[in-house]
């Protein structure tokens, strides 16, 4: 989820993530029709994984409504309404 400086969840999105090699080329979303291609990653020597997930800026409401501030993203588990699994923060400035 993608959280605006007030609290409000601006984006939602859902991805599907595996490290086995043999995992499925395909899932299907949790609560929406349809499957999602998985996205297949190998760890490094300690076991970690960076994945990376563009939000785009051009185009959408940040730009269209000049909105700028404080950004949070959430990772959460699928069906967990538990606290974030990760959280992170980023700045946005218009010029």
């Amino acid at each position: 989820d993608l959280i605006d400086s007030e609290g409000a969840t601006m984006r939602s999105s859902w991805r599907a993530f595996t490290l086995d090699p043999n995992g499925p080329e395909k899932v299907d979303h949790p609560t929406a029709p349809g499957t999602i291609w998985t996205t297949k990653h190998q760890a490094d020597a300690d076991g970690f994984v960076s994945i990376v997930s563009p939000i785009p800026i051009a185009g959408t409401n940040f730009t269209r409504h000049r909105q700028h501030g404080k950004f949070t993203t959430e990772v959460h588990w699928v069906g967990d309404t538990g606290a974030p699994l990760l959280t992170a923060s980023f700045r946005l400035q218009l010029q």
